[in-house]
């Protein structure tokens, strides 16, 4: 949750990425979630992060044929459940986010953003017949 008066979004960055993160879950990777580590160097104050799959279809559990693949972060502090690493999760909702340190895009969480290894999470909660090929796409300081 974040504290204080919310604001607007910052606009996307127009610069090429920092980092970029790319695969493909098959079928057999549906509702299984995968963390995708990344590296965060120091001295970042703010993260960007916008990702993209192929056949996008709604969450709906009636429609099928499709895509739908949603998105939560953890930061250098671990994985596990319950970890103080996690700084949200926003399913399918929205397919960009901004973390800093004294605001984050809701649900996410604001806070220092350390060095280290943080992880995307990845949950394909629907997978089609040709597979969901994914981009995750990361700004330091956009």
């Amino acid at each position: 949750m974040t504290e204080g008066p919310e604001r607007p979004a910052p606009p996307a960055p127009t610069t090429a990425p920092d980092r970029v993160l790319t695969g493909t879950f098959g079928r057999d990777h549906e509702r299984r979630y995968s963390h995708v580590p990344f590296d965060v160097p120091a001295g970042v104050h703010q993260l960007h992060i916008r990702y993209s799959y192929n056949d996008q279809i709604d969450s709906d559990p009636t429609l099928g044929g499709g895509n739908t693949l949603d998105i939560g972060l953890f930061d250098e502090r671990g994985i596990a459940e319950s970890s103080a690493g996690f700084r949200g999760w926003s399913g399918s909702e929205k397919m960009a986010f901004t973390i800093d340190e004294a605001w984050a895009t809701p649900p996410y969480r604001k806070g220092k953003i350390q060095a280290g290894q943080w992880h995307v999470l990845l949950g394909p909660y629907k997978v089609g017949p040709a597979g969901c090929d994914w981009k995750v796409e990361v700004w330091f300081d956009p």
